[in-house]
């Protein structure tokens, strides 16, 4: 980008990345843009403001916190921590279809009936039971084991994800730049 400059000051910016060839009001002085580092989620960049010099005009700008930083960085990290909850289910879940874990339930529900009373109704572990060529009592303690350690996983990565939630919801600014950096993604395992 160029800027023609007439008096020090800046008077029209051509976006081209070549030297202009139209005649300018002053002189051609090439731009340098410098725009600093910030974080778009808490700051905002005013500006740019010109600063001719003799031969390049640079163009600066200042950061400032934007005027909702602490509700943007909350959304911000819980979202953040809502992604890792998902991802560290997906792999409590890996390798199990869709249509195994929406049937979990029902297995659960079952395996808790028939261990209250042998004769309880339990048509899906029946039918499981008989394609599977294991005993009745072999698919009902797997799945007891199964759900059992299923829990304990998720329950503990809900518990973190509640967690981080509570400290989200009560933190300033401050806090919450210390849980981005010290909490986010740890305490998951």
């Amino acid at each position: 980008m160029y800027a023609d400059t007439l008096g020090g000051k800046v008077v029209s910016i051509d976006r081209g990345s070549a030297k202009p060839t139209r005649t300018p009001r002053g002189e051609w002085l090439r731009i340098v843009d410098s725009i600093t580092d910030h974080d778009p989620i808490t700051e905002v960049l005013i500006g740019p403001f010109s600063n001719v010099s003799s031969n390049v005009v640079y163009l600066t700008y200042t950061v400032t916190a934007h005027p909702h930083a602490v509700d943007r960085l909350a959304a911000d990290l819980t979202r953040k921590a809502e992604k890792l909850m998902a991802d560290k289910s997906d792999e409590v879940t890996k390798g199990y279809t869709r249509a195994e874990i929406v049937t979990w339930a029902q297995q659960k529900a079952e395996t808790d009936a028939y261990g209250l009373d042998v004769a309880a109704a339990t048509p899906m572990i029946d039918s499981m039971v008989s394609k599977r060529g294991l005993s009745k009592s072999d698919v009902v303690n797997r799945i007891s084991t199964n759900a059992a350690l299923f829990a304990g996983t998720v329950g503990a990565l809900l518990g973190r994800l509640q967690h981080l939630r509570d400290l989200i919801n009560a933190g300033d600014l401050v806090e919450l730049r210390r849980i981005e950096r010290d909490e986010l993604t740890t305490g998951w395992d």
